[in-house]
């Protein structure tokens, strides 16, 4: 599952994309550690927009709408 911040305004992982490659400065996601399900989520989305400068090391996987986007396994996210 991706999750966005609400300023990206994508609906659909080919609507981040699009944003990503169209804003490679603000196109960016957090992760808890190298390995982890969320870094690797974020190298993919990264070589998929061509934006290799995506990864943002921050504590508690870019908590505080610090960074546009963020993946966790959907088992892992619940809706509120």
């Amino acid at each position: 599952m991706l999750v966005t911040h609400p300023g990206v305004g994508a609906k659909t992982m080919k609507d981040f994309i699009a944003f990503a490659k169209a804003n490679p400065a603000k196109a960016n996601y957090g992760s808890p550690g190298v390995g982890s399900f969320s870094h690797l989520a974020g190298e993919w989305l990264a070589s998929e927009s061509g934006n290799q400068d995506a990864a943002r090391a921050l504590p508690g996987a870019g908590a505080g709408g610090e960074t546009t986007c963020s993946a966790a396994p959907s088992a892992s996210c619940s809706a509120r």
